[in-house]
């Protein structure tokens, strides 16, 4: 009886962990400036960011004449490539992220001005619960 009481408890235990693992996705907003041909990420020139699978990303409060997106290539368009845009949502003053397991490294750039961002990297989330 007692080892039948123990393992359904462990059972219940287990379902938390499960459940608690995957509610662990977060929202982080970064604050975006531009000065001297360059962006700041919440007061960093040039910041290089990582990013956690699960977790959305909202890039806000760059200038409309400074407007931020993403590209899979270094310096974005300025670079040859184009704007990365699954899983993206894009306004006059802000851009959305959510980040999955299949979103690649990417680079934030300036549509308008070359060599204003940095590169982002993708990480999984922590399994630290």
């Amino acid at each position: 009886m007692l080892a039948s009481t123990i393992k359904r408890i462990f059972l219940s235990f287990t379902f938390i962990l499960v459940y608690s693992a995957s509610s662990q996705a977060e929202t982080i907003t970064f604050n975006v400036t531009a000065s001297g041909g360059a962006y700041f990420i919440d007061g960093a020139s040039r910041a290089e960011l990582q990013l956690t699978v699960g977790n959305t990303y909202v890039f806000t409060g760059f200038p409309s004449y400074h407007p931020l997106r993403l590209s899979t290539t270094d310096n974005g368009s300025w670079g040859g490539g184009v704007n990365y845009q699954d899983n993206v949502t894009t306004t006059s003053s802000s851009i959305t992220i959510v980040v999955t397991e299949d979103t690649p490294s990417l680079f934030y750039y300036c549509q308008n001005h070359s060599g204003m961002g940095a590169a982002i990297t993708i990480a999984s989330p922590s399994n630290d619960n």
